[in-house]
């Protein structure tokens, strides 16, 4: 049985753990080994994913079987517009991946942002991420965009995708 629950600061650690499961297979290939360290420990260092659920900055949501939490997404409205949300993470272990839990959380996103009258999603992937961006195209998601994001020592060089629905 599936079931999709909002995290809490209590989910931080699980969240942690995914994240450091799923990123060295789904970087591993086209990023340096040090980024990818650079990344978890900036992106998901246990006091800022604490005060980014507990100040209400992004919405997380757990995915859990009867084998415990297998994957998570976070989102929150577009600063620019707020008609918009942004998919900020999506990552489901590598053992489920191929079982529809990445199209599940989407579905529950989209399902949250229906009931606020959003209907338009963007999130960003690395453009050497082919496998990524096949999976949200293969959803509906379409190339909006290119973006550079700078972050620490690092330059991130990202597709914007965007779905309407």
């Amino acid at each position: 049985m599936l079931t999709l629950d909002d995290a809490t600061p209590e989910d931080v650690e699980v969240i942690r753990q995914i994240a450091e499961q799923t990123w060295w297979p789904s970087y591993g290939e086209i990023l340096p080994p040090d980024q990818i360290r650079y990344m978890l420990d900036t992106l998901y260092d246990r006091e800022a994913l604490t005060h980014i659920m507990l100040k209400g900055i992004q919405k997380f949501v757990l995915l859990r079987n009867t084998a415990g939490v297998q994957g998570f997404v976070s989102y929150a409205m577009r600063e620019k517009d707020p008609r918009m949300s942004k998919i900020h993470r999506l990552y489901v272990l590598p053992a489920w991946h191929r079982n529809r839990f990445g199209t599940i959380l989407l579905d529950d996103v989209k399902r949250r942002l229906l009931s606020t009258d959003i209907h338009t999603v963007e999130l960003n992937v690395a453009r050497k991420n082919t496998a990524a961006r096949k999976f949200y195209e293969k959803l509906g998601f379409h190339v909006s965009g290119e973006e550079e994001v700078p972050m620490g020592p690092y330059l991130l060089e990202d597709y914007v995708m965007r779905l309407t629905f």
